[in-house]
C-alpha cells in the first residue's frame, strides 16, 4: 500500500493555483444574501464565460416563459438574486475547477454536482435555522470536498487507491485517507480555504464537515450549532440521494431525513423545494 506523511501532502498543495482575484471577489460578494442586484450584475458581466452561463440559465426552458433574456440585468431581474446566486456562484467555482487535470478515477462533472447538490440543500437548510453564519452556508458547502479536489490533482496515485476504497466499502473514507495520507480530505479542506484568506467560520466549517463533534468550542458554547453542523446535515442527505463524488453504486431507501439538532426541520417540504431547484439548476449547466 502506497503511504505519503502530512508534510509530503501539504508540501504538495503548493501546486494548486490560487482563486483568481475575479473569482475570489464573485465568492466574497456572492457568499452574502443582501448582495446588490446592480452590482452583481456588473461583477458577472466581467467574465466572459459565466456571462453566457448566466444568460443561457434565464433562458432555458425551465425558467424562461416568453421573449429572450438578453443582458446580465435582465437576468438578474428575471431570475432573482437568491436563484442567481446559488448559479453565478457555483458556476464560477466550477469554472475554476473544471480546468485542473487529476487523477484517472476522478470525475469533474460527480465532483461539482454533488457540490453544488450539498451547497444548495444547505442554503434551503440555513434559511430555516439559528445558526451563526449560515448566511455563508452555500459558498461552505461548495467549497466543503475541496480537499478530495487537491488530493486528485497533487496526489493521483494515492487518489486512486482511496477512490478504489471507497468503491468497495459502505463506511466513509476518513480513516483510509488518513492511513494513506496522514490527513484526511476534510482537514485538507480547511487547510486550503485558510490559505485562501476565507473567514475562519469557512475554514471549520469544511474541516469538520464530517465531524461536526469535534469542532473546538468555547466554554458554555458546547451545544451551539455552526456551519459544520449545516454541511454535514447537508452532504449526508445529497449522499442518501446518491450524489457523491466517488463512483459508488447507491441503494436508495427512501427519501433522507433532514437532521439538525435544536431545530424541527420540515424534511419533506425542504428535499420537495430541492428537488424542484435541481431540475432547473441541470437544464441550466
Amino acid at each position: 500500500m502506497v503511504t505519503l506523511c502530512t508534510a509530503t501532502v501539504l508540501k504538495r498543495l503548493d501546486k494548486l493555483p490560487t482563486l483568481s482575484p475575479m473569482v475570489m471577489r464573485l465568492a466574497q460578494e456572492l457568499a452574502h444574501r443582501d448582495t446588490d442586484g446592480k452590482h452583481l450584475a456588473t461583477l458577472i458581466e466581467k467574465d466572459a464565460v459565466l456571462c453566457a452561463q448566466v444568460l443561457k440559465a434565464a433562458n432555458s426552458a425551465m425558467y424562461s416563459r416568453r421573449g429572450k433574456i438578453s443582458s446580465v440585468p435582465q437576468a438578474v431581474a428575471f431570475l432573482g438574486l437568491s436563484k442567481l446566486r446559488r448559479l453565478a456562484l457555483g458556476f464560477s467555482l466550477s469554472n475554476f475547477f473544471g480546468r485542473m487535470r487529476a487523477a484517472s478515477s476522478w470525475s469533474a462533472t460527480r465532483f461539482n454536482l454533488h457540490a453544488l447538490a450539498v451547497a444548495t440543500l444547505a442554503d434551503m437548510v440555513a434559511a430555516r435555522t439559528r445558526v451563526p453564519g449560515a448566511e455563508n452556508a452555500f459558498i461552505c458547502a461548495l467549497l466543503h470536498d475541496i480537499g478530495k479536489l487537491a488530493i486528485a490533482v497533487t496526489s493521483p496515485e494515492e487518489y486512486d487507491v482511496i477512490a478504489a476504497y471507497c468503491s468497495s466499502h459502505a463506511t466513509g473514507p476518513l480513516e483510509f485517507e488518513r492511513q494513506i495520507l496522514g490527513i484526511d480530505h476534510a482537514e485538507l479542506s480547511g487547510i486550503i480555504v485558510a490559505r485562501w484568506d476565507l473567514p475562519a467560520e469557512l475554514q471549520q466549517g469544511v474541516a469538520y464537515h464530517h465531524e461536526p463533534h469535534k469542532r473546538p468550542r468555547a466554554a458554555g458554547r458546547e451545544h451551539e450549532l455552526h456551519l459544520c453542523d449545516l454541511i454535514f446535515t447537508a452532504n449526508s442527505a445529497a449522499r442518501a440521494l446518491g450524489m457523491v463524488v466517488e463512483a459508488i453504486p447507491q441503494v436508495s431507501n427512501g427519501a433522507p431525513e433532514l437532521s439538525l439538532p435544536g431545530h424541527d426541520l420540515p424534511s419533506k417540504e425542504i428535499l420537495g423545494e430541492f428537488q424542484d431547484e435541481w431540475l432547473r439548476t441541470c437544464a441550466a449547466l
